[in-house]
């Protein structure tokens, strides 16, 4: 069966890393059954938030997945939004409680 040029990519990718798409559904958790028909329907098309969170994955663009062309890989703040989208209400709420006393003891003091 013809693959996708999406899936063609894709497939290189996790050859790469040597997982396969159970794997690959686990470490980006994007649901096997979401994942599975790239590779057997070369017309299924992926979900934006699927893109964005298997990209950050592998590091690289979204563009680079879904177009080809030249490898370009995420800069690291997109990689870290891609994870943080991925967090539960209270885990969010304790990353920006950490950010916030970063932020706090990061900020010059007055001096007297």
């Amino acid at each position: 069966m013809e693959l996708s040029p999406f899936a063609q990519r894709l497939k290189v990718l996790m050859e790469e890393r040597g997982i396969d798409l159970r794997a690959l559904a686990e470490a980006t958790h994007t649901p096997y059954h979401r994942i599975y028909p790239w590779f057997r329907r070369p017309k299924s098309k992926p979900r934006s938030d699927d893109i964005v969170k298997i990209s950050a994955y592998f590091n690289v663009s979204p563009r680079f997945l879904l177009e080809g062309g030249e490898r370009d890989d995420l800069d690291h703040r997109a990689q870290v939004i891609a994870r943080v989208q991925d967090l539960d209400p209270v885990l969010l709420g304790k990353l920006e409680a950490y950010i916030d006393g970063l932020l706090a003891t990061a900020q010059p003091k007055p001096h007297d």
